[in-house]
């Protein structure tokens, strides 16, 4: 009788250690993924910093003359890779808080993994994206500029034919 006692107690104390694990896994998950949802919303932040102060330089140069379509072009795929990015970054969060104590944790693992590779895919396009931006606003800033450097060698030819002669 005292066998089964102790094996009855046993199974409830291992019930009790289950439930304590799956809440320490359902933390942990919520924990790690927390921590790459954070990372993730400061690169998405960040992309947002960049692309107003790309749309600030494109106002610029249109109001210099500069014909900015190609740009603005860009810069409308960017924001739209953003929101992709956005939307699937959301997608983890709302994975996290949607991950309970009965599910399995291999499954869990798996599904979470999938879902922060798409996230990571997504923020690495528009990161490419706005690259491709900021390289066609330089180049556009760089043709919008008078050369310098032509000037300097017209000057330069002058001073040597006065000294000629």
């Amino acid at each position: 009788i005292n066998a089964r006692m102790d094996g009855a107690q046993n199974r409830a104390g291992s019930s009790s250690d289950m439930r304590g694990r799956m809440q320490n896994i359902k933390e942990a998950i919520r924990q790690h993924a927390g921590l790459v949802k954070e990372r993730f919303a400061l690169a998405l932040r960040q992309f947002e910093k960049l692309m107003a102060r790309v749309e600030s330089r494109i106002e610029k140069l249109k109001a210099a003359g500069v014909a900015t379509a190609s740009v603005e072009a860009d810069l409308e795929a960017a924001k739209t890779a953003n929101a992709e990015a956005k939307t699937d970054v959301q997608a983890v969060a709302d994975f996290i808080v949607s991950v309970d104590e009965t599910a399995d944790r291999a499954t869990v693992r798996t599904e979470l993994q999938a879902r922060i590779k798409e996230a990571q895919t997504s923020i690495r396009t528009a990161h490419q994206a706005l690259q491709k931006v900021v390289k066609a606003l330089i180049a556009l800033t760089k043709e919008s500029k008078p050369n310098v450097d032509a000037s300097a060698s017209v000057e330069a030819e002058a001073t040597v034919e006065t000294t000629n002669q």
